[in-house]
């Protein structure tokens, strides 16, 4: 059995687990944006909420947390671990990707394994490439029941269309402040420990939140 420290240093891997912020108290397995060539696409779109990435301007502020997210990078999307491999998590809730994107179906396959390796833990992943998601379903690789996959809506103000993912689980959309009602907002101020809606499997299926 494999702490998340022994993973570590075994693999050269890097959990972030001081997050700040909205994800005080949330552990992470992320990439680096500025690794990623789908994320560098969509920063050329004014209408995409990538072009205000908050993380771009963070792993390039940070040399070394963006130092450590480019190995998770080289490691995650080439290398594919057997469920005994991946360490055991002490957590409640664990994200993965807050700096990142998925950037291939092996990708994928590693955290659905690292959530097999830990039932008792609620993951949440999210993406704005659902193809590698299905890629990875499509190579045998099954979602787990304690994943809460959210697909990331590209474009602000535009909810994106889930019908050709049975996968997702929840929408997650930025507005402009004259694109929605404020009490059809509910995400915004309130903390991710706290709040958690984004890690449950229920009836709400869009998260909405304000531009920042």
């Amino acid at each position: 059995m494999m702490t998340i420290k022994e993973f570590e240093k075994a693999t050269g891997i890097k959990f972030n687990k001081n997050m700040s912020g909205k994800m005080e108290g949330i552990t992470c397995l992320s990439t680096s944006n500025l690794c990623n060539k789908f994320c560098a696409a969509r920063k050329n779109d004014p209408d995409s909420i990538c072009s205000k990435c908050f993380a771009d301007g963070t792993c390039k502020r940070y040399a070394a947390l963006n130092k450590n997210m480019a190995v998770n990078t080289e490691v995650l999307t080439t290398r594919l671990f057997e469920i005994d491999e991946l360490p055991i998590i002490n957590a409640m809730i664990f994200r993965f990707e807050s700096f990142g994107d998925l950037n291939n179906a092996l990708q994928c396959m590693n955290y659905f394994r690292l959530c097999k390796r830990n039932p008792g833990v609620r993951f949440a992943l999210w993406t704005k490439n659902p193809n590698f998601v299905q890629q990875a379903i499509d190579a045998g690789e099954s979602k787990p029941e304690n994943l809460v996959i959210l697909l990331s809506s590209h474009i602000i103000g535009k909810r994106c269309d889930t019908s050709r993912w049975s996968f997702v689980d929840k929408t997650f959309t930025v507005y402009r402040k004259e694109q929605m009602d404020e009490n059809q907002i509910n995400c915004g101020s309130r903390d991710c420990m706290t709040c958690q809606r984004c890690y449950r499997k229920d009836s709400e299926n869009e998260i909405r939140e304000y531009l920042k």
